[in-house]
């Protein structure tokens, strides 16, 4: 079981690293096979905000820190309001909210790579709005289940076409709400 649990937290560094964010899709259902549900939603928030920490000293030449600051702030005030809900509910629902929150992943991803979804190509105003709700909702789901899915990646992809910037701001967006 040990064994499982390095290798685990090795490939949700290593896809973090690479991607900038995505751990948590691998580290979350890890830790709570390890150590339960709130425990192993906690642990697996600590584990990546020192992964992040690391990746955003290599990508601080690529953060884009003024749109990144923004979403940053959004997504840790989700993270905030949801780690209050993490403690304050029973271990079944933040498991439900966790299942729910992996199969809204797979669904969305699978769904913005047939262009289901919104084109990140709207107007300024209305791209900073999405983007600000999803940085929200990925932090509060981020804080409630230990993962956002997708939808950090959605928000970072309004406003990071090159994708340097796009690991970066991801880098750095993930760490501050996981230290949150």
């Amino acid at each position: 079981m040990i064994v499982f649990y390095f290798l685990a937290v090795g490939a949700s560094f290593l896809l973090s690293a690479t991607v900038g964010l995505g751990g948590s899709l691998i580290a979350v259902p890890a830790m709570i096979a390890f150590l339960g549900v709130k425990t192993g939603v906690a642990m697996a928030a600590i584990l990546l905000a020192s992964n992040n920490i690391g990746k955003v000293i290599a990508y601080r030449r690529t953060i884009p820190w003024r749109s990144a600051s923004f979403l940053a702030g959004l997504n840790m005030l989700g993270a905030f309001i949801g780690a209050h809900l993490l403690v304050a509910i029973a271990p079944r629902w933040v498991m439900i909210i966790v299942l729910i929150s992996l199969l809204w992943s797979l669904f969305t991803e699978a769904m913005s790579r047939f262009s289901c979804l919104p084109s990140p190509h709207f107007t300024a105003k209305k791209s900073w709005l999405i983007t600000g709700l999803y940085s929200l909702a990925s932090g509060l789901t981020s804080g409630i289940s230990g993962t956002s899915g997708p939808l950090k990646g959605l928000a970072i992809r309004y406003f990071a076409r090159d994708r340097r910037y796009y690991a970066g701001a991801a880098s750095l967006i993930s760490c501050l709400g996981d230290i949150t």
